[in-house]
C-alpha cells in the first residue's frame, strides 16, 4: 500500500539543504505539538509521525496543528498590542490613543524632544518586538536558524531586492497620493516622522529608531518567526497571514499600501531563503518615506514637490530598469509554487478568521479604531 509523505512541504524550494532538514526535524519531533509531519496509507489508518495510529485524516492533524499555532500566535499579538497600548496611556497627550497601539510606533514622541520620552518609546518598541520573538521561540521549539534563516540561495533575487524596493516604494507612494488627492478625508499615509523640516542632532535617535532599530525587529518577527513557523502549512498561506499581520501593525494609515509591500517583501525573502533580504527591503521603503517626509513634511509645493517627484521618479525608472532586466535573464529564479497541503488556504484562513483567539485580537482593532474616529485622531 502507498504511503503517504508531504514531500510538498518536506523541501521548500527557496532553502537550502541544512533548513529543509532541520526544518523537517522540527515537524517530526514529537513533543512538538506546533508542528506536523504525516505519513501512511491510503485506505487505512492515518498515522502521525511520532504520535502513532489515529483515525483521522491528514486533515484533521493539519488542522489540529493550526488551530494550536493560532491560538498561540494570536496571544501574543494581544500581549504585544496591550504594551504599546500602555505605552500610549502613559504617554500619550490624550487618554484615548490611536488604535490601542495596533498601529505602532506612531506619534511616539513630544515636540520638544524629551529625552525621557524617547528612551521610554525605544525601550517600549523593542522590547514589544523582542519579547514575542524571543516567547514563541521557546514555545514553538523552533531553531533560530529556522525562525531566521540568514544564508542566501537565490543570490540574482537577492541582488535585485534594492530595485525591486525602490520600484515597490514608488508604486505605493505614487498610487497613495492619487488616492489622497481624489479622497482628501483620507489624507494619504500619515507622516512617520513629524519633524518641522529642520533635521537636527537631537533628531538621530528618532531616525535611528523609525527608520532602521523597528524595520529590523519588524521584519525579525514577521519575515522571520511568524512567517516561518506557518510555512508548513504552506508558502501562500505564510505569505498571506504575515502579510496581513504585518498590515495590521504597521505604522502607516493606508492598509492596502503596507499589505502590498509586505507581500512584496515576503516573497523576496522567501525566495532567496533569507531574511536578510526582508530587512534590506524594509529599509530602504521605510528609509525613502523618512527622506521625503523630511524633506516636505505636509507641503508639496515648489522646491519640495519638485524634490519628491523626481524621487519617486528615480525609483520608478530605475527598479523598472533592474527589474525588467532581471525578469529577462534569470527568470526561473522568481517564481515559487504556492501550494498548499492537505486543507485548502481558504478553509485555512476560515479557521484563522473563526478563531476565539483571532477575533479577541481584532475586537482591540475596531474597538481602538471607532475612539480613533470619534476623538479625530
Amino acid at each position: 500500500m502507498a504511503e503517504i509523505n508531504d514531500k510538498r512541504i518536506s523541501s521548500l524550494r527557496g532553502q537550502d539543504k541544512e533548513y529543509n532538514e532541520l526544518y523537517r526535524k522540527w515537524r517530526q519531533d514529537r513533543t512538538n505539538k506546533f508542528g506536523y509531519y504525516v505519513s501512511g496509507v491510503h485506505d487505512e489508518h492515518t498515522y502521525r509521525d511520532g504520535k502513532g495510529f489515529a483515525g483521522e485524516y491528514p486533515e484533521a492533524d493539519e488542522r489540529e496543528t493550526l488551530e494550536l499555532a493560532t491560538t498561540l500566535l494570536m496571544k501574543v499579538l494581544i500581549v504585544y498590542t496591550l504594551i504599546e497600548f500602555a505605552f500610549k496611556l502613559l504617554f500619550s497627550d490624550h487618554p484615548f490613543p490611536p488604535l490601542l497601539g495596533v498601529i505602532l510606533y506612531r506619534e511616539g514622541f513630544t515636540s520638544d524632544h524629551d529625552p525621557l520620552h524617547i528612551a521610554v518609546s525605544m525601550l517600549t518598541n523593542i522590547l514589544s518586538r523582542l519579547l514575542p520573538f524571543v516567547y514563541l521561540l521557546v514555545k514553538l521549539k523552533l531553531p533560530i536558524q529556522l525562525a531566521m534563516p540568514l544564508k542566501i540561495s537565490n543570490m540574482p533575487l537577492f541582488r535585485c531586492s534594492v530595485p525591486i524596493a525602490m520600484l515597490t516604494f514608488g508604486i505605493i507612494y505614487t498610487c497613495d497620493k492619487i488616492y489622497s488627492v481624489f479622497i482628501p478625508a483620507s489624507g494619504g499615509m500619515r507622516p512617520l516622522f513629524p519633524w518641522d523640516g529642520r533635521f537636527t542632532v537631537k533628531d538621530v535617535p528618532e531616525l535611528m529608531l523609525f527608520a532602521v532599530i523597528i524595520p529590523i525587529l519588524s521584519e525579525v518577527v514577521h519575515r522571520g518567526v511568524f512567517m516561518q513557523m506557518f510555512r508548513q502549512f504552506g508558502d501562500g498561506f505564510a505569505l498571506f497571514m504575515s502579510s496581513i499581520i504585518s498590515a495590521l501593525l504597521a505604522t502607516e494609515d493606508s492598509f492596502m499600501a503596507c499589505f502590498v509591500y509586505s507581500l512584496m517583501i515576503g516573497y523576496c525573502t522567501l525566495r532567496t531563503g533569507s531574511v536578510i533580504t526582508a530587512v534590506i527591503m524594509r529599509v530602504i521603503i521605510t528609509g525613502l518615506y523618512f527622506t521625503l517626509d523630511v524633506v516636505t513634511g505636509d507641503n508639496l509645493d515648489g522646491m519640495a514637490g519638485i524634490a519628491v517627484s523626481l524621487t519617486v521618479l528615480f525609483c520608478l525608472g530605475i527598479g523598472m530598469i533592474m527589474v525588467m532586466r532581471f525578469v529577462s535573464n534569470s527568470r526561473n529564479r522568481i517564481s515559487l509554487p504556492l501550494h498548499h497541503l492537505y486543507l485548502t488556504d481558504t478553509k485555512k484562513v476560515m479557521m484563522v478568521v473563526s478563531n476565539p483567539t483571532f477575533i479577541a485580537w481584532i475586537t482591540l482593532f475596531v474597538v481602538s479604531t471607532m475612539w480613533s474616529v470619534t476623538f479625530g485622531r
